[in-house]
């Protein structure tokens, strides 16, 4: 220990260095793109003005800000001197970060998979959100056309929707924890220059569920997660911290790379304050590491060659939803049986934190249908892409 460190400060200082990057999710989209140094930069007078305007658009009825302020925070958020791993300036939300990059898909196809409500996020976040559901009068659940056939529609007039969402993430890499939050989310679909782009916002509503324990399964890129109930991080020293997400909001652009292009590009801008007694722990270079792990992810997902239809994906959801809780946690007792498996050779799971929750192939009786069903479509999902499933395709 420093001596310059009082014990507090040390406890502080080593969860500072360990600590998570919960809330990099397909909710909040972020990209693979290779980061750089940078310090934290203030935006330029109308980019500040813009951000901020649409950061205040939150609650129903507000007015979203004008087209031509939505067009100068375009040009930036479309510019190629915005580069991925910039820093914006700190704000009430936390530390920020700037991540951007493309995905080798038509923005029609992007939007098709990524804001289909019958495709859940954990499919296309697979990495990164373990279950998302869209709460009752959310636009997004009643838009006909849905959002991808609306591209076109809306140059002179944008598109507005709004909803509640409720997300839990998979564990992160640094505390192997995991979050439960409910947030709010608007988007805005528009053109700027000729192209098509999707503005999402979203705010945190309220502090976090506490953080829980939870462990993968082999490695992060596996996909596979054993989720305990038990609250606390699995981080040397400091299992006893109850961690929350206290804070965070998101701007994230959608937009093609060039009219009618096969590629469509994202810029997110990200805020977060998390920690334990509320005090934020959360570093840039976490945020950063949270967005590589997430959007490893989505790209493995969209950028398949073997990426099933949409349709095919939003009709395994539903023969899932359609069973009833029993059936459900038959279907899913092979992975249940798996996971217990998976004990013998891994410490963590022979813990009493998560033998309380699989012993002799109990997991899925102690999960609920929620739960089961997005465990089950991520191995769905995992099978159509060829990666190797832990239990086979649970049929």
């Amino acid at each position: 220990m420093s001596p310059f460190l009082s014990p507090d400060s040390f406890v502080r200082t080593r969860l500072a260095a360990v600590f998570f990057t919960a809330a990099l999710l397909v909710s909040v989209s972020m990209g693979i793109s290779g980061a750089h140094a940078a310090q934290p930069n203030e935006f330029p007078p109308e980019v500040q003005k813009a951000v901020n305007e649409i950061l205040a658009s939150r609650d129903t009825g507000k007015a979203i800000p004008s087209k031509a302020v939505l067009d100068e925070f375009l040009a930036y958020a479309t510019s190629p001197l915005v580069r991925s791993g910039d820093f914006p300036a700190k704000r009430k939300e936390g530390h920020g970060i700037i991540w951007r990059s493309s995905i080798k898909q038509p923005m029609a196809t992007t939007l098709r998979y990524l804001f289909d409500p019958k495709i859940p996020s954990e499919i296309a976040y697979p990495a990164s959100v373990r279950r998302q559901n869209w709460h009752p009068g959310s636009d997004i659940l009643t838009l006909d056309p849905p959002l991808w056939e609306q591209l076109g529609k809306h140059a002179d007039t944008p598109l507005v929707l709004r909803g509640v969402e409720t997300e839990s993430i998979t564990p992160d890499t640094f505390s192997s924890s995991f979050y439960s939050y409910t947030q709010d989310r608007l988007y805005i679909l528009t053109e700027y220059q000729g192209t098509q782009v999707l503005i999402t916002a979203s705010w945190q509503k309220g502090k976090s569920d506490v953080g829980r324990k939870a462990t993968p399964i082999g490695d992060y890129d596996n996909w596979d997660f054993v989720y305990s109930d038990a609250a606390g991080t699995l981080a040397s020293g400091i299992g006893w911290a109850d961690t929350y997400m206290y804070a965070a909001n998101a701007i994230i652009v959608f937009y093609e790379e060039a009219p009618g292009s096969g590629v469509t590009r994202y810029t997110i801008f990200k805020w977060l304050d998390a920690g334990w007694s509320g005090m934020n722990m959360v570093k840039q270079e976490h945020l950063t590491a949270g967005a590589e792990r997430s959007f490893a992810g989505l790209k493995a997902f969209l950028e398949s060659p073997a990426l099933p239809p949409a349709e095919e994906i939003a009709a395994y959801v539903a023969s899932l939803e359609a069973l009833d809780t029993d059936a459900l946690r038959a279907r899913f007792k092979p992975y249940s049986l798996k996971v217990s498996e998976a004990a013998a050779n891994d410490k963590i799971l022979q813990s009493d934190d998560f033998q309380k929750k699989i012993a002799n192939g109990s997991y899925g009786d102690n999960l609920s249908r929620e739960e089961i069903i997005a465990a089950m479509s991520v191995n769905w999902i995992k099978g159509k892409l060829g990666k190797p499933q832990l239990a086979g395709p649970l049929e």
